[in-house]
């Protein structure tokens, strides 16, 4: 892992110098993220396994969010309560005291 880590630094190093803040080429993205997910697998802190990769952790997590937005996931509605709705998202943003109605609605805004 090592020397992953060390290649993928210094491609990313390389591609600051060459092209400054423009998007990274999405196999190097790929890459780095697979490598920061392995060393938080593995125990790191997030803070310590961006540095390891040599990104900002606000990045890294970026590209998490962006990939985890494209996914759908599976929801369960139960009826009966007089309980409000909560609705979470998958990257953890939450509506509370909701109508089943007023969710209808906010869902098919959000499309």
């Amino acid at each position: 892992m090592d020397e992953d880590l060390g290649r993928v630094r210094t491609a990313i190093e390389r591609h600051k110098r060459r092209f400054g803040r423009r998007r990274m080429p999405e196999k190097l993205r790929t890459e780095a993220r697979r490598l920061f997910d392995r060393q938080v697998a593995s125990g790191t802190s997030r803070t310590a396994a961006a540095k390891g990769v040599g990104l900002p952790l606000k990045t890294l997590e970026g590209w998490e969010l962006k990939d985890s937005e494209s996914s759908f996931v599976p929801v369960e509605v139960a009826m009966g309560g007089t309980t409000p709705l909560v609705l979470t998202s998958p990257s953890g943003w939450r509506v509370e005291g909701l109508s089943l109605d007023d969710a209808r609605h906010l869902l098919e805004r959000l499309g």
